[in-house]
């Protein structure tokens, strides 16, 4: 039967292993991977209001499916050096006006990143995965209007 007493080299290298593991850097674990696109996980000065949203079951009810689905309207204000996290279009398709400032997108549709100026547009289906970050030391403004069932994408 073995036991700690008698396997203090086992007991120590976990214990070694164990510390190393709580000892990791707080950014060790900051990004993920969506849709082949890796980016970070975690909001960096972003201020989201949202305006109103539209439930489109009873403007639409010749569609059964859309009897949970939202319409959106929110304004997102990133500040410098702020970051929109990685986040998935999955079931939450959007439109996106910059309206004042520059910003830069990662899309996993894309290549590298995409930089984005006051009056341009990105649409977003079912397919992308994205997050954004501003790059300059002023603010971005952008309007977002997406459809979503929020039974789906919670938290988003």
């Amino acid at each position: 039967m073995t036991s700690f007493r008698t396997q203090p080299r086992a007991f120590g290298l976990a214990a070694a292993l164990l510390a190393l593991t709580l000892a990791a850097p707080a950014g060790a674990d900051s990004t993920k991977e969506i849709s082949g696109l890796t980016g970070p996980k975690a909001p960096v000065g972003v201020a989201i209001k949202e305006l109103g949203a539209i439930k489109l079951g009873p403007e639409f009810p010749q569609i059964p499916e859309a009897a949970d689905y939202l319409m959106r309207g929110r304004y997102v204000t990133v500040q410098a050096g702020g970051i929109v996290p990685i986040h998935s279009h999955k079931d939450r398709p959007a439109i996106t006006y910059v309206i004042e400032g520059e910003i830069v997108e990662h899309r996993s549709d894309q290549e590298g990143p995409i930089l984005r100026k006051a009056g341009e547009v990105t649409i977003d289906d079912d397919a992308i995965a994205q997050w954004w970050e501003n790059k300059t030391d002023q603010p971005v403004t952008m309007f977002v209007v997406d459809f979503l069932d929020p039974k789906k994408t919670a938290g988003h």
